[in-house]
Formats: structure tokens, C-alpha cells, sequence
């Protein structure tokens, strides 16, 4: 979990929004309700794809926005927006205030101890984009270099900064979640037979932690691995096959196992 300040900028100071404002207008909302909350949240994401030899894709994304969700014994009211402001706020707090009849006084508290479970680095800005499609380059050609039978290499690199606040009567709880993905594709062809194999990894940490010179590697050389194996493998054994059978009850353990125990 983060430290709720140092999130303010992004969810409250960009847009001109008074927190105070806020918890006025979301504890009047869910005044009458038996529980709810307002669920805020800010996410970046991209994802870069290197085939052919060049830069095919890069998309960079943005989004924003809040849901304010109260319920009432069997009842739940909803209201969403991609717009973070307090006239959006307010207007969703008064549908969700119209919907609850019953007159009730609820005072709800979060559990202000948390713990860190991710890292606080955003992958997005971790690392600059001529240094990320240098490194999409250099694994092409490591993986092209490796063997002559290699005819299209396609590397993925993409990442993820979502992070979410949770308001709850006067309390609020953040979190950060970093997401960074990095994949190999590997196309074979020897004899006219085409093959392919593939790798990854990634998680909830930034960059360094799956994209340094030997995590890389190994990637691409489980995915060359993979196709080269796929390109010497050959039919199972499939169809009629003469079976030799034993005195007794063989192929048929089940009644045999069945006689035993009767017995």
C-alpha cells in the first residue's frame, strides 16, 4: 500500500478536486446505506511489439475514473465515470443517494495498517523508449544469430501502472500495482517444415526485474529451444497396434480390482 499524500496529485491537485469536498459529499451519499464506497482510479499502460526486424506497434493509453457504489440489505446502487471531478462526484452521489430509502447512520472505518506488497516504480517512466526499442533490437538479433534456421523473431515488451484509493467515511486506503510483461516468439523453418516455439515472463515489479542482459536471455533461448524441438519432433504412434494379453482378466482392471475385493 502507498502513502494516501502522495497519490493527491494525481487523483485530487490535477483536477481541481478539494478532498475535504469529497468526503463531505461521499458520507452524505452513503448516509442512509448500509456500506458502499467510492472506488478511484488512474492507470497507464503501453506495449511495444518488435517484428520483422522493426518497431511494428507502440501504443501508450491512459485512462481514468471513479465507480460510487452503496447497498442497502438486498439493494445495491452503481455509478460510474471516466471523468475525476466534484461535480461528477456529486452527481453520481446523488443517484446513488436517491436510490436508498431507508434512514440510517453508519460509520464505517478502514484498517489504516497496510503493507507494501509492490514496488512503487512505474514502468512506464522507468525506462526511456529509445532504451526499450534498443533492447527489443538486441534480442532480435541475439535470437537471429543463434541459429540459421530462425526466420521471424516477434518480442512483446508492455507495462502497467494502475493505481487505485478507496474512500470510506473519513478513512482512505491506496494501493499501487505495477504490471510489466516480457514475451519471445520464435518462427523455424528447415526443409520446408515450419515451427515455432515461445517464452515469458513478468509480474507485479518494474522493468530491471525481468529485462536485465541474463533474464532476457534466458527467455529467448527457452523460446528457440522450444521451436527447434518442435521442428524435430515427429508423429506419436497412433492408430490399430496389436496387444498381447496375458492369462486372466487383462485390460480389464476394474472388474479384476472388483473380483478381489468381492472375494
Amino acid at each position: 500500500m502507498s502513502d494516501n499524500l502522495n497519490l493527491d496529485q494525481i487523483f485530487f491537485a490535477q483536477n481541481n478536486v478539494n478532498i475535504n469536498n469529497v468526503y463531505e459529499i461521499v458520507n452524505s451519499a452513503l448516509s442512509n446505506s448500509d456500506g458502499g464506497e467510492l472506488f478511484l482510479e488512474f492507470c497507464q499502460s503501453e506495449s511495444l511489439v518488435f517484428d520483422d526486424n522493426i518497431l511494428k506497434h507502440m501504443d501508450l493509453n491512459t485512462r481514468r475514473g471513479f465507480g460510487l457504489r452503496s447497498f442497502c440489505e438486498d439493494s445495491t446502487s452503481f455509478v460510474c465515470s471516466s471523468e475525476i471531478s466534484e461535480k461528477e462526484i456529486s452527481n453520481a452521489a446523488s443517484i446513488v443517494k436517491s436510490s436508498v430509502s431507508l434512514n440510517k447512520t453508519n460509520s464505517i472505518s478502514l484498517n489504516k495498517e497496510t503493507e507494501n506488497l509492490y514496488s512503487k516504480i512505474n514502468p512506464i517512466n522507468e525506462i526511456d523508449l529509445s532504451s526499450k526499442i534498443k533492447l527489443l533490437n538486441e534480442v532480435n538479433e541475439y535470437v537471429r544469430s543463434k541459429n540459421n534456421c530462425v526466420k521471424q523473431v516477434k518480442i512483446t515488451l508492455s507495462g502497467e501502472w494502475q493505481v487505485v484509493q478507496i474512500i470510506k467515511g473519513d478513512h482512505r486506503l491506496s494501493d499501487i500495482r505495477p504490471l510489466v510483461r516480457f514475451n519471445v516468439l520464435v518462427i523455424v523453418e528447415k526443409d520446408g517444415r515450419t515451427e515455432r516455439g515461445s517464452a515469458g515472463h513478468g509480474g507485479r515489479d518494474s522493468y530491471s526485474k525481468f529485462i536485465s542482459e541474463k533474464k532476457w536471455k534466458e527467455v529467448a533461448n527457452q523460446a528457440l529451444e522450444q521451436a527447434l524441438v518442435n521442428l524435430e519432433a515427429v508423429p506419436t504412434p497412433a492408430g490399430e497396434m496389436t496387444v498381447v494379453l496375458g492369462p486372466g482378466w487383462p485390460g480389464v482392471f476394474g472388474l479384476t480390482q472388483k473380483k478381489w475385493r468381492e472375494s
